[in-house]
């Protein structure tokens, strides 16, 4: 089972005034590409999904556009396996909103009391168990 554990994505992020938001929705296209290239079973990201506690409505737009597209991604005959925890850049209540409603391989863990509760995956004989924790 092959896993890519990613992090502090940061979208909205500006740089000396530059809005990257172009920047980045074009980096989620390299990383759906290589996830697909690659046979990534399980896409891990750990924290800082968003640069502002409160992101703008154009960066929710870019990591909706590319968590949906992510979401929908089959790899190896199965849906990717998508496990999303919020850091401290994040507002965990914000970025957990809707979860209970989201497809069953995409697993938002923003609440601590979850941290007991593991996503587990089985793919192909093998079971992989994530123990993720928000900041």
């Amino acid at each position: 089972m092959r896993v890519l554990h990613t992090s502090d994505w940061h979208v909205g992020r500006r740089f000396k005034g530059i809005d990257l938001l172009d920047y980045q929705r074009r980096a989620f296209h390299w990383l759906e590409a290589v996830i697909v290239d690659q046979g990534v079973d399980v896409l891990c990201v750990s924290g800082d999904v968003y640069d502002l506690a409160r992101p703008s409505a154009e960066s929710a737009a870019v990591f909706d556009e590319a968590f949906s597209s992510l979401g929908a991604t089959v790899v190896n005959g199965h849906p990717l396996e998508i496990v999303i925890t919020p850091g401290n850049h994040d507002s965990a209540r914000r970025l957990g909103v809707g979860s209970s409603l989201m497809r069953p391989n995409v697993h938002m863990r923003c609440r601590l009391e979850d941290v007991a509760d593991p996503v587990v995956i089985n793919r192909d004989g093998q079971r992989l168990a994530i123990y993720a924790t928000a900041y």
